[in-house]
């Protein structure tokens, strides 16, 4: 039977045999007429259970004491038990701020960062999450160091004949890097210096140098820097790959690039041995590939940078990698896929705009290892073409903190198979189109999936708001969950505890879900509700046939209110 065609079946009707209705009153449960009278719980209660002990800052007083929340759901005037916002991500040595706080529809307050039009910025600026404007990469074009002040070896566009100095500079990098190797004593420094013009990229670059230009509008590299020492740097340069190419390869240890346009992927390979890269202040143009791509254990680290790229991103398997004021648009198969290794991933302050496909895809291979720390990411669906999902987490454990998502058409979170800590989120509008599809969170795929939750919202999502596979578990402390409202015909449910799966919720809001607010199936568990309001939804709570929670359980702490049906069976 098609899950619409069961979920009619379960509908709410009066005539239906199959069917009862429990009003508040039966169960001696009513409104409070204040919030006071339901705080109820003292400090760390032993009957709390797993929540006294699960580190989570839960009444937000800046101690992990699992204290009374203060003034839960049970409130008047809408969701004020979330905080108004955690702030933003915040780097100062980038000079970033990431985003401005904005006021949400239904309530609450998120970090809004949007990146502007590709279009919106001339010549090679861009607009990184948390700048204040536009800018280009690398140093403005004439605020470069005097040659007189540097010592090197110098190469003009078209010289002929020269020597490596300033006065008779030699013609291509190519001859620069052999003087370095056959005459190191003529030069103060492991420098060459690039001036204006285009130069053609040597065949591979096999020692420790750094390559500077005059800035990355001026000074253009044609072709693929490929390095094969370490130690190589690259600086106020753009970098440009013919179709298809790569604009930097990286096969050695400790390369750094900064300030630099990349017009072409940009990969770090290890299989030959350690390799490792630090992007910084870049725009990677690969519209046609992966954008940054790390394999074999090759590690990366990328700050304030732009990465625009139709595929993929950033790919990086089995090494590590860190990503500080990090953005990503126009992808159509996965903004960020990431596979760690032995150090975890670590991610702050990262914008994806994609196209289409999923925003993060962070798989592990273990859920009892911590393999990545997400602070301040956000998935903006505003210029998707297709099915965009938000984040996709399968066989890891991750602690996420300042999730944003918006306007996704799909699952705005999945848990396959993974643990996950997540905190002060928002997932805002997860749907698809008009249809019962786009889950805000999936905790799936048996034992493993578990999630702890504090101080999130979900809001008009466009199947459930929290789906609990069987077997799996999660714990959600000041949780909001908000329908699509009961007159869209969408037959939204705000959490659904699947057979076998389990559920310990303290502090949640479950409203203007045009199915159900809470829906428990078959063998379904649900260890406690504390202080809940489950309101203004079809039904309030839905028990199909087999489930058999305890009645006290639904509604010893728990407010059903303006619900057509406070408490459903089905078949």
């Amino acid at each position: 039977m098609s899950r619409s065609s069961r979920r009619r079946r379960e509908r709410v009707t009066s005539g239906a045999r199959w069917l009862f209705a429990l009003t508040l009153a039966s169960v001696a449960v009513s409104p409070l007429a204040s919030c006071t009278a339901v705080l109820n719980l003292p400090t760390a209660a032993p009957e709390e259970g797993p929540l006294c002990n699960d580190m989570i800052d839960n009444d937000l007083d800046g101690e992990t004491d699992c204290a009374d929340p203060s003034c839960l759901a049970s409130c008047e005037g809408g969701i004020d038990f979330l905080p108004a916002t955690s702030g933003c991500f915040r780097d100062e040595e980038l000079d970033l701020a990431y985003g401005t706080v904005a006021a949400m529809a239904g309530g609450g307050q998120r970090c809004e960062a949007r990146l502007v039009a590709p279009d919106a910025c001339a010549g090679d600026a861009r607009f990184l999450p948390g700048a204040r404007a536009c800018r280009a990469p690398g140093s403005a074009c004439g605020a470069g160091v005097s040659p007189a002040d540097v010592g090197g070896v110098y190469v003009r566009a078209g010289a002929v004949g020269g020597d490596g100095s300033d006065e008779h500079p030699f013609g291509t990098i190519e001859e620069a890097l052999s003087a370095l190797d056959e005459e190191p004593s003529r030069f103060d420094e492991d420098l060459v210096l690039l001036g204006p013009g285009e130069f053609v990229a040597p065949a591979a670059i096999t020692r420790r140098v750094e390559l500077r230009g005059v800035c990355p509008s001026a000074t253009r590299v044609l072709g693929t820097l490929r390095v094969e020492a370490s130690g190589v740097s690259l600086a106020d340069v753009t970098v440009q790959a013919e179709d298809g190419d790569a604009a930097l390869e990286v096969w050695g240890d400790d390369a750094h690039a900064r300030g630099v346009v990349l017009v072409g992927a940009v990969r770090v390979d290890a299989e030959r041995g350690a390799a490792s890269l630090e992007l910084v202040d870049a725009w990677v143009r690969a519209d046609h590939a992966i954008g940054v791509e790390a394999a074999n254990g090759g590690a990366l680290a990328l700050a304030a940078t732009l990465i625009d790229a139709g595929d993929t991103g950033l790919r990086s398997v089995g090494g590590a990698l860190s990503l500080r004021g990090v953005a990503v648009r126009g992808t159509t198969r996965v903004g960020l896929e990431l596979r760690p290794g032995d150090a975890p991933h670590e991610l702050r302050g990262v914008h994806l705009e994609p196209r289409r496909g999923v925003g993060v895809d962070l798989e592990c291979g273990s859920s009892t290892t911590l393999c990545g720390t997400l602070d301040d990411v956000s998935v903006d669906g505003s210029r998707r073409e297709g099915v965009l999902r938000g984040l996709r987490i399968a066989s890891a454990s991750v602690t996420i903190r300042r999730l944003y998502l918006s306007q996704l058409r799909g699952s705005g979170l999945e848990l396959v198979g993974a643990r996950a800590r997540l905190e002060d989120s928002w997932l805002e509008t997860i749907q698809d189109t008009s249809v019962n599809a786009g889950d805000g969170i999936g905790v799936r795929v048996g034992a493993d999936a578990r999630l702890d939750a504090a101080r999130v919202l979900i809001y008009r999502f466009g199947s459930r708001g929290l789906l609990i596979d069987p077997h799996a578990s999660a714990n959600v402390v000041q949780l909001d969950v908000i329908g699509r409202g009961r007159a869209d015909g969408i037959d939204s449910i705000g959490i659904e505890v699947s057979a076998r799966g389990q559920l310990d919720a303290l502090g949640f809001r479950l409203h203007d879900c045009g199915y159900a607010g809470l829906r428990v199936d078959g063998d379904g568990v649900i260890n406690q509700l504390v202080e809940g309001l489950i309101e203004n939804n079809a039904c309030g709570t839905l028990l199909a046939a087999a489930a058999n929670p305890s009645i006290g359980v639904l509604t010893s702490s728990v407010i059903y209110r303006d619900n057509d049906v406070n408490l459903c069976r089905g078949s």
